[in-house]
């Protein structure tokens, strides 16, 4: 089905990289599917339950997701009422998933119908796909579907869309195709969507490319293709992609040729989803409004089965979500080997530039390796871009971790740079000019930044991230052109195992701006500057002639609940810490005129487990100080300070995990937080004694909401969501706001 997806990507261009990121292995062996060879079969489905760990059941209108008539201008009301499981009529002895359209009213439409997809749960790539479907009288206004969208989180068309069959054209539709006049309900066509920069226009903002476009891509039965079974086939390889149709035992191809896949078409190298749904009216019809519905409603579109079966060696089918918690360091963008796992630009990733009139491609060299991301800047514009992962990220392991990334810019640009999820949130730091900001020198030179996640990632569903690196200019704009590079970009720390241990060649300390001088800086050397630090006391570790950390630095116990963390002689310095093995903070000290950095954190329980190590400002980047233990006391000789709530309840928090915040009753996430049940149709979310609370939930497995939960005056948080079905299915969990930093709870469930 042709979408219109008014996502912010849709207007931005790629930036074509160099050969070595974009450049495809070596030649690739085209199969032939005219004359396939049909393999095992891979995957079947029929339709004796509608299992919903498989299909998830649309229930809206397109609004719930910012896209309307679902971008077509629809006219219906998708409900899972609309969804059943039934004895064919024409057909008694098959069972098959009915779809049906309805002439009833559901709000502000006059129909109602049903879709199902298989998003997050079912996916193919390659094979010969094919299933049975039966479609009702189309007349005017009935548009049955069976079709694909690519699983990648790039926006339609660039994730590609296969519409295997489609019938309910409109008249101009079917002319287009050189088969005007044809019967309605003997007419099923076929199309291939995609991004081509060709295809872009004032008539075409998305630079949609269809292959159908004024070209034979159907098929006209001699009689009419409604109220019995057929099959509808896809053949798909790597190369080429044939769309079939077999009526009365007799296959019938929808186009003249295979339509090949090229690099311009290479969406359709990767997974797609399935999609089923029968929609009332829209752009695609000749039905704008209810008044031009004439089909016979109620209208009932029956799916007996589908097949996916390995075509030439090739095909395969992954059930469950793919997205699986990254960990460790993940490199985001980075030739570096020396990474969990990572991105690659052109095949897992998009490099994008979203303002192409003041950015273009760049000349400076690669910080490491040989990919970099480059580009020139024109006065006075604004700048921007991304790097978009094409598959949803779970980065939920690094939510005490750190964003790291180098970057060359003049001193005087102000910049900011940001993370997005796949719910749209999305959340920016700043880098003011001529400003040292988390540990960035503005030297105009390559120069590291290490930001916390804690302090980048706002309200962002980490399980489920879309853009793991953005950056932007920030007011006031540029008034002068100049070129800037981006490169290594990281998330480390993806577990508290990587917490623990001594930094990479991530953290390394370069003392020259030559690019052989950078890369003769290895990590030894700062591994041995770190060893030198080890090797002292956990009161205090003294400096050392051969160390880049040299300043000394260490701790203070004040009390039995209380101690100060120190750093001399550093321009700037993070605290990492752990309370009896607790989530981690991060903190940027407090730095004083003489140079030095302190924080003094209170409320510690008594007997408490401390480790803690420190991000040193360095001339030029940054260095990672060895982690260092110790126990509070139960008593000190000095006097005792006070304990501090606030303090106490990060302490406390720290020892409670994502998986169960609310096991110790000694949490502050612990207080009461929960649901009531107002109404059969709606709830109210709680969390009570914390200054901000996000609230994240599914109904029915459907997307996630993420919302900040109204703060009131009593210092409680609440949240009231209406509207939910009888009987639905509510999952949730709570990001509890601290005086540093936030912690997740466990995911609850509960039915309506």
């Amino acid at each position: 089905m042709h979408m219109l997806d008014k996502n912010k990507f849709i207007s931005k261009a790629r930036l074509a990289l160099t050969a070595a990121i974009i450049a495809l292995s070596g030649a690739q062996a085209i199969a032939d599917v005219l004359n396939p060879t049909i393999g095992n079969l891979l995957y079947e489905e029929n339709f004796n339950t509608l299992d919903t760990s498989v299909w998830n059941l649309v229930d809206g209108d397109g609004c719930e997701i910012g896209l309307c008539g679902w971008g077509n201008q629809e006219l219906e009301y998708y409900s899972p009422n609309n969804l059943s499981i039934v004895s064919v009529p024409f057909e008694p002895a098959t069972k098959a998933l009915a779809i049906q359209a309805r002439r009833e009213t559901k709000g502000t439409h006059s129909f109602t119908s049903g879709k199902i997809d298989s998003a997050n749960k079912l996916q193919v790539k390659y094979g010969m796909i094919e299933f049975r479907m039966s479609t009702p009288q189309v007349g005017t206004g009935l548009w049955p579907a069976g079709w694909m969208l690519g699983t990648s989180l790039a926006t339609w068309p660039s994730k590609g869309e296969l519409d295997i069959m489609e019938m309910g054209h409109s008249a101009a539709g079917m002319a287009n195709a050189g088969l005007a006049g044809s019967d309605i309900n003997s007419y099923t066509a076929s199309n291939a969507i995609f991004y081509a920069a060709a295809a872009c226009s004032s008539g075409n903002a998305s630079c949609a490319a269809s292959t159908a476009w004024q070209t034979k891509n159907a098929y006209v039965a001699s009689t009419p293709l409604t109220n019995r079974f057929v099959k509808y086939r896809m053949y798909w390889t790597d190369s080429q992609i044939r769309f079939t149709v077999i009526d009365n035992n007799v296959e019938h191809d929808m186009y003249t040729n295979p339509i090949p896949i090229t690099a311009e078409s290479s969406e359709f190298q990767a997974p797609f989803y399935f999609l089923f749904n029968l929609a009332v009216g829209g752009a695609f019809t000749d039905a704008a409004n209810p008044s031009q519905v004439t089909a016979p409603l109620p209208g009932t579109m029956y799916i007996d089965y589908i097949r996916v079966y390995q075509l030439d060696g090739k095909g395969e089918v992954k059930l469950g979500s793919q997205v699986k918690p990254e960990t460790g360091t993940f490199g985001v963008f980075t030739d570096s080997n020396s990474v969990t796992n990572k991105q690659e630009a052109g095949v897992t990733s998009d490099i994008w530039i979203w303002n192409t009139t003041s950015t273009s491609a760049g000349t400076i060299p690669a910080y490491e390796g040989s990919n970099v991301i480059a580009w020139k800047y024109a006065a006075p514009q604004w700048f921007g871009g991304g790097i978009a992962s094409r598959q949803a990220y779970d980065m939920s392991n690094f939510v005490n971790g750190n964003l790291k990334f180098r970057i060359k810019i003049p001193a005087n640009v102000g910049f900011k740079v940001g993370i997005s999820d796949t719910y749209t949130n999305e959340n920016y730091v700043n880098f003011p000019a001529n400003t040292t900001t988390y540990g960035l020198v503005r030297t105009g030179d390559w120069a590291q930044a290490t930001i916390p996640i804690s302090a980048i990632r706002g309200i962002s569903a980490l399980q489920s991230m879309s853009s793991l690196f953005n950056i932007a200019s920030i007011d006031p704009q540029p008034t002068a052109n100049f070129e800037m590079a981006i490169d290594d970009v990281v998330w480390e720390c993806g577990n508290s195992a990587a917490c623990q241990t001594v930094a990479s060649s991530s953290s390394s300390v370069v003392s020259s701006s030559s690019k052989s001088s950078v890369k003769s800086s290895s990590s030894s050397s700062v591994a041995s500057s770190v060893a030198t630090t080890s090797s002292k006391s956990s009161s205090s570790v003294a400096s050392s002639s051969s160390s880049s950390v040299a300043a000394t630095n260490g701790h203070t116990i004040v009390s039995s609940t209380s101690v100060n963390f120190y750093v001399n002689n550093a321009s700037w310095a993070d605290i990492h810490f752990t309370i009896n093995g607790g989530a981690q903070q991060n903190v940027r000290m407090t730095h004083n005129a003489n140079n030095s950095n302190t924080y003094a954190l209170t409320g510690i329980p008594v007997g408490a487990v401390v480790r803690y190590s420190y991000t040193v400002g360095q001339a030029v980047g940054a260095v990672d100080t060895a982690w260092v233990q110790f126990t509070m006391p139960v008593t000190v000789s000095s006097s005792s300070s006070s304990k501090s709530s606030v303090a106490n309840s990060v302490a406390s928090t720290s020892s409670s995990s994502k998986s169960s915040v609310a096991s110790s009753s000694s949490s502050s996430a612990a207080a009461a937080y929960g649901y009531t049940k107002v109404t059969t149709t709606s709830v109210k979310f709680y969390a009570n004694n914390s200054p901000w609370v996000d609230v994240h939930y599914t109904v029915n497995g459907g997307a996630q909401q993420n919302v900040r939960m109204t703060h009131n005056a009593d210092n409680t948080n609440n949240f009231t969501a209406t509207g939910i079905p009888v009987g639905a299915t509510v999952r949730y969990f709570y990001t509890i706001g601290q005086n540093v930093g936030a912690v997740d709870t466990a995911w609850a469930q509960f039915t309506m």
